[in-house]
């Protein structure tokens, strides 16, 4: 398997450029089919069933509910406009770690904590609670809910009283195309619905034209008059929505890679195919000429590390190497009262994330003829993020004890 290698700034290591080769030379999607999304293990876990090609709805169509949430559960309550104890506690998902309160005092108002997270955090499309705030600062990266984590922990540790807010959204397909990336309508949707997050998309006139989704925002408790986030916090104050994970992005091209490492790029290809043995099920291939991709990957490695170091790209960003996309920042004078979308019904306002969306991790021993565990432990993927998980155990008696010493 090849992994990318990267900080900040791009750090240029072997398997960087592993990166390189695969997406000029070695193009095994003529050859494998793609990957397909994890399905779900049953309706007990957080990820509701997976709809790879969501449901279509005409304009006029009336929906009371996305998921498979009963219409009781999805008819929305009264919310409390006061904010209660818990919106200023730290929680499972949003900690309040060393890193959280360094990030969070070199920030100056509410306004520069929303812009962090929705500048900086790069948007990812999966269902349910998964990283944390910590997993989400740590990766730079998260989804709707996680990136609502960020922003609430960072917020509750200036004083700044903050809940999520889940609900359906509407938002039109070319809204959608920016945020996930998707390069058609119908790829920006199912981007959204093979992962597992309830989507549906609206047509008019035989074309794709709205995205209605599942989606978790954060309502933050700030003054409305005068400065609204931006200065002192004083004034009459009112629960502000602010959603700091849906965001437009701007494609990158890159480098011309094929020029740079002088390759022919269909006759690589050809030669890494010669040889080469595809399953029935076109899901795994064998025979694969190991030492012959490896030459190329070190003529690869010398060729781009020189260009690098003779153009100065020492701290190139790896969009701006080999592609990709780019937030499209917001600089605003005071936060918006609104979202930048149509909220078609909102369902609850926590104070934690819903234990429906909370993502576990299991690890069990057991016997494959009763089906029983000798052994279980669960626990809630933000609390055990960066953390070592060791399973050890005491010898039942002596005679195992020195075999296992021995």
């Amino acid at each position: 398997m090849f992994y990318i290698c990267f900080n900040t700034n791009i750090v240029l290591c072997k398997s960087f450029y592993h990166k390189v080769v695969i997406k000029k030379i070695v193009e095994l999607g003529k050859l494998i089919k793609p990957v397909q999304a994890n399905q779900t293990l049953g309706s007990s876990l957080p990820h509701k069933n997976v709809q790879v090609e969501p449901s279509i709805l005409s304009k006029d169509t009336q929906i009371t509910g996305i998921n498979k949430m009963s219409s009781t559960e999805k008819k929305a309550s009264v919310f409390s406009n006061i904010p209660a104890e818990e919106d200023l506690k730290e929680t499972s998902e949003a900690q309040f770690t060393e890193e959280i309160k360094e990030l969070a005092e070199s920030l100056n108002s509410v306004i520069e904590i929303y812009e962090y997270v929705r500048n900086n955090i790069n948007f990812e499309a999966y269902y349910g609670s998964r990283k944390g705030a910590v997993g989400t600062l740590d990766q730079m990266a998260g989804n709707d809910i996680d990136q609502a984590s960020l922003l609430i922990s960072l917020l509750r540790y200036k004083g700044i009283p903050a809940r999520y807010v889940r609900g359906t959204i509407e938002i039109p397909v070319e809204k959608v195309m920016g945020w996930t990336g998707g390069e058609t309508p119908q790829n920006a949707v199912r981007i959204l619905a093979s992962l597992g997050i309830p989507t549906v998309s609206v047509v008019s006139g035989g074309k794709i034209s709205n995205v209605r989704t599942e989606h978790v925002w954060v309502e933050a408790y700030v003054p409305y008059q005068y400065y609204r986030g931006a200065g002192p916090m004083k004034g009459q104050k009112i629960w502000v929505p602010l959603d700091p994970s849906f965001k437009q992005h701007e494609k990158i091209e890159g480098l011309d890679l094929s020029s740079i490492i002088d390759i022919d790029t269909e006759a690589s290809i050809e030669g890494f195919k010669d040889g080469i043995i595809v399953s029935d099920t076109m899901l795994s291939v064998s025979r694969v000429n190991v030492q012959s991709v490896s030459e190329k990957i070190e003529n690869v490695d010398a060729k781009i590390e020189e260009f690098i170091n003779q153009k100065g790209l020492e701290k190139i960003k790896s969009e701006e190497l080999i592609g990709g996309k780019r937030i499209i920042p917001q600089d605003l004078d005071m936060l918006p009262l609104s979202l930048p979308y149509k909220v078609d019904a909102v369902y609850e306002k926590t104070s934690v994330v819903p234990k429906e969306l909370r993502e576990n991790i299991v690890f069990s021993i057991g016997s494959n003829y009763t089906g029983s565990n000798d052994f279980k432990y669960e626990a809630y993927t933000p609390e055990v993020y960066g953390k070592r998980i060791t399973l050890s155990w005491v010898p039942a008696s002596s005679e195992d004890e020195k075999i296992i010493n021995e």
